[in-house]
């Protein structure tokens, strides 16, 4: 059971005017998609994580009356410093048209 809810795929859509969709594919074939509004969308930030034996980087939306960071990727273990960046500059580019 735990091994069909491992993630194979993930991605994240930058929808114009409206809003970002993150998407989950796991092993078992289950689909988890999450859309939120560009209204609410505060920032788009690279963070670190810092756990006792490593630090990771990671992508993360603010999203306004979420409880919790929006993690595109969080599965992604193995996304390098370069990945990071090419994203981080990719979608801040493509929201600052919106947020202008």
């Amino acid at each position: 059971m735990l091994l069909g809810s491992k993630p194979v795929k993930e991605s994240l859509m930058v929808i114009s005017d409206l809003g970002i969709q993150t998407f989950t594919k796991t092993i078992s074939g289950q689909e988890i998609k999450q859309f939120h509004d560009i209204s609410r969308i505060r920032d788009f930030i690279i963070n670190d994580h810092v756990t006792f034996y490593y630090v990771r980087q990671y992508c993360a939306f603010l999203v306004e009356n979420e409880k919790e960071l929006v993690v595109p990727f969080k599965n992604c273990t193995n996304l390098r410093q370069l990945d990071l960046e090419y994203i981080y500059c990719s979608v801040k580019q493509m929201l600052s048209q919106q947020w202008n």
